[in-house]
Order: structure tokens, then C-alpha cells, then sequence
């Protein structure tokens, strides 16, 4: 929690009451989404990790679909599909809904597709795959992290391709 002033602080400490895998860490004052955003990864101790956005929408399936696609793909991270919808709920035209991205081949290539794959597009949804948490953390340990900052953020995907394979998951929204 980067010192939010909604309820989110409440939210989360009923959630941890009533599980236990589920940790509470709450910054003192706002530190921005990037560092947040390192500093949940270091804490983090399972397997997998995710970051994920105070607008998101996951299906039912998401995570079951994510962690399935991983089970025999070491080195490798899996997302599914991005799907915009307004304040209302509904699904809006946009071609990031239709994309189905495949970034497995080697290296190079990977970070070529990735350059040459138009922006709006929704490419940037490899942000929000679900990670092998200790590949993450060695990618972030280096010289890049996630800042919100566009450049920045790019210099971020272009180290995990550089690092891992990306599966798509197809039914996962």
C-alpha cells in the first residue's frame, strides 16, 4: 500500500486477518508505484509473482491458467489478454483486445517482435505476466526497474525478454 488514503488500508488488513499467505506492508508516505512496486517483490517468499494494478479485472481462471502454462516452461513467464472496459463495465473497441502476442523464440527476436509490435497494441501487458519470482528479482537487482516512466518501463520489458520467454495464455482475461 503506497500510503493510500482510501480504503484500501482496511481492506487489506481484513484480508490478511482471514488468511495467512496474505501480508500486509503499508508505506509511511507515498514513494511512487515503481519502488512500491520493488519493494513488494523483495518482500514477496512464493513461487510466482505478479504485479498487478488497482484497475484490474482478473476472470476466475487467470492465475489457474497462468500457473498451468508455467508448470513446464522453466525460464519462461505467462500472460493472458488485455480487455478495456470503461467505468460502466463495457468491453471497448480497442485492437489490444484482439491481440494475441507470442514472444517464445529466441532472445533477439523476442526484443525485435517486441520493438516492431505496434503500441497500441497493449504490448506492454507483458508488465503484468506472472513471473518466476526469482528470475524477477535477479532481472530487478540489476540496473533496471519499474519506475512508470515509459523509457524506463521499456528498458524493464526489453531486460525480461532478454531473460525469459513469454507464453500467452489464451482465456485468460
Amino acid at each position: 500500500d503506497d500510503a493510500s488514503t482510501d480504503g484500501t488500508e482496511t481492506i487489506c488488513r481484513d484480508y490478511a486477518a482471514k488468511d495467512s499467505r496474505v501480508r500486509y506492508i503499508r508505506q509511511a508516505e507515498s514513494i511512487g508505484g515503481g519502488r512500491n512496486f520493488k519493494i513488494v517483490l523483495e518482500e514477496a517468499r512464493g513461487k510466482y509473482f505478479m504485479f498487478a494494478s488497482n484497475d484490474d479485472i482478473w476472470s476466475p481462471n487467470w492465475l489457474a491458467g497462468l500457473i498451468t502454462a508455467l508448470q513446464d516452461a522453466p525460464r519462461s513467464a505467462s500472460f493472458g489478454s488485455a480487455v478495456y472496459v470503461d467505468v460502466q463495465g463495457c468491453k471497448l473497441n480497442s485492437t489490444a483486445n484482439y491481440i494475441y502476442f507470442r514472444f517464445c523464440e529466441y532472445q533477439y527476436f523476442r526484443i525485435i517482435k517486441f520493438i516492431f509490435t505496434p503500441h497500441l497494441t497493449g504490448k506492454m501487458i507483458l508488465l503484468f505476466s506472472l513471473f518466476p519470482r526469482e528470475v524477477l528479482s535477479k532481472i530487478c537487482n540489476g540496473d533496471v526497474e519499474i519506475t512508470g516512466n515509459n523509457s524506463q518501463d521499456l528498458h524493464f520489458v526489453f531486460s525480461m525478454l532478454s531473460h525469459l520467454k513469454f507464453i500467452p495464455v489464451q482465456g485468460c482475461f
